[in-house]
């Protein structure tokens, strides 16, 4: 799945023990990708927010936007992929899931984002 992948350096990744919403809004905004990935203090993957994460958190403090806090737009255990899947794997992981994937976080061995694909990427089969 290297073939389809982005680089980590070239994602969307913040460290979730030192963002707020207000960054995390402004990092998808200027990436355009729809989404952030976070890892934590170790690198370690730690979750990401799409635009429906955070659409679905400011549904839930509706009546005052101002209340909305990370933990509110954080998916902490989003599907996710191996580093070292084939693009077999990757596929039927895809069409195992009754809902739609965007983009799919790459995680390694030792649980860090190396990379992630865009349905965008996997259409034009490139990086």
């Amino acid at each position: 799945i290297g073939d389809f992948m982005i680089e980590a350096q070239d994602l969307p990744l913040l460290d979730i023990t030192r963002t707020n919403v207000k960054e995390v809004l402004l990092t998808i905004e200027k990436y355009k990708l729809g989404f952030v990935f976070y890892h934590d203090a170790q690198g370690k993957f730690a979750g990401l927010s799409s635009n429906a994460d955070v659409r679905k958190g400011l549904l839930k403090n509706l009546s005052d936007l101002n209340a909305v806090k990370l933990v509110d737009i954080v998916n902490p255990n989003p599907v996710s992929i191996s580093d070292e899947a084939t693009i077999t794997e990757m596929l039927d992981l895809i069409k195992s899931k009754n809902f739609i994937i965007s983009f799919l976080p790459f995680i390694n061995a030792n649980h860090e984002p190396v990379g992630g694909v865009t349905f965008f990427n996997m259409i034009r089969s490139e990086k």
